[in-house]
């Protein structure tokens, strides 16, 4: 795994997209005891747009499209990966792609694969997968959950990135600043 200090330095997208992806706190309106596999409601392409709180002025809708497939055994032994796609658009100019893997480890313990040799654990709790990571002194919470709202697309994928300052010392109980709240509301596509 590399280190913080050998990725580039921290951008907005960057963390975003990491975010994105683990972001994946997978999680359903009915809970999943045992979540040992990526419910069908979870794979296909996901349609929707990412809102950043407090919003910067004059900042342009971003949409977002993603592609989640079904899980697959991997070449490691006992691995198994599912697709995690996702592009971003501004005024219908691609500004970003991930392409990373959702995995889960001959141990049932799940994480995302950036492809880069990069992973970042990830775990469900309550029928939610979530992720939390730290980028320099950048703190990431990822919390992804779908939920029904019924109606003709009733399936709507919710994803939340809130992002902290560390300015931490060692041994030291110290409340952290909160950035901003991202968030990603897609809805799947038939």
């Amino acid at each position: 795994m590399k280190s913080a200090q050998t990725q580039k330095p921290y951008s907005h997208t960057r963390h975003l997209c990491i975010a994105t992806v683990i972001g994946l706190a997978f999680s359903m309106m009915t809970p999943v005891h045992a979540q040992d596999t990526l419910a069908d409601t979870w794979t296909g392409r996901w349609v929707g747009e990412l809102k950043n709180t407090p919003a910067r002025p004059n900042a342009p809708r971003v949409e977002v499209i993603r592609e989640i497939g079904t899980l697959s055994e991997s070449s490691t032994a006992g691995t198994s990966c599912a697709k995690f796609s996702t592009r971003y658009t501004e005024n219908g100019v691609e500004r970003g792609v991930k392409e990373y893997r959702l995995c889960r480890d001959p141990k049932q313990q799940w994480y995302v694969d950036e492809g880069n040799g990069i992973t970042l654990q990830a775990r469900w709790l309550d029928g939610m997968l979530v992720s939390v990571f730290k980028y320099g002194k950048i703190v990431l919470q990822s919390s992804i959950r779908i939920k029904s709202e019924g109606g003709a697309n009733p399936l709507v994928m919710e994803e939340e990135i809130i992002s902290s300052r560390d300015e931490q010392k060692p041994d030291e109980v110290q409340s952290l600043t909160v950035l901003n709240l991202q968030k990603l509301v897609l809805r799947k596509q038939n």
